[in-house]
């Protein structure tokens, strides 16, 4: 049996985490199945886009969606890697994550004038998120970087940094672990 069935890629909103996503799934080693984005998950589920979700239910009730959505996919008899949103992994879910054996959490990394460029990109999907503002997003960065540093499997994503080489790096360590 494998020592690791699933990947979590998590990081900040911008990091690259759905490009990440399909650099992976397009170097795929033998028996890896599923490659997902926890948003695209909970869209399809509950027949509407993010934003959409998020104006007429709540951050709220968007985050339970999140959890929910994620336990399942955690349950599923598969070997893949999901791509989650940029806040769903709080301290307790990390620790939580941390004790399940066949589970990496990967924290693909981008600084935050980086994500902040990557987001307001004219071809760039909206984002709740971004209406906020530059100012509540550096604050929001910041705050969620406290749990990112947890995670010790890191991968810069910088400008210019080219996801196919991380994702080659990723699948080395994994199928070498």
């Amino acid at each position: 049996m494998a020592s690791c069935e699933k990947i979590l890629i998590a990081g900040f909103s911008g990091a690259g985490k759905s490009s990440f996503l399909k650099a992976i799934g397009a170097d795929t080693p033998f028996g890896w199945d599923r490659f997902d984005d926890l948003d695209n998950l909970i869209a399809k589920k509950a027949g509407n886009d993010i934003p959409t979700i998020i104006a007429l239910e709540g951050w709220p009730k968007f985050r339970q969606r999140e959890q929910e959505a994620l336990a399942e996919w955690l349950q599923g008899k598969h070997t893949g890697v999901l791509a989650l949103g940029g806040g769903t992994i709080t301290k307790e879910i990390y620790v939580s994550l941390n004790r399940m054996p066949k589970v990496r959490i990967v924290h693909l990394h981008a600084d935050f004038e980086t994500c902040w460029k990557r987001l307001n990109e004219p071809l760039a999907a909206v984002r709740p998120l971004v209406q906020k503002g530059k100012m509540e997003m550096e604050k929001l960065y910041l705050e969620r970087k406290i749990i990112f540093d947890l995670i010790p499997w890191k991968i810069k994503n910088p400008e210019g940094t080219s996801l196919k080489t991380a994702a080659r790096q990723l699948w080395v360590e994994i199928l070498t672990s």
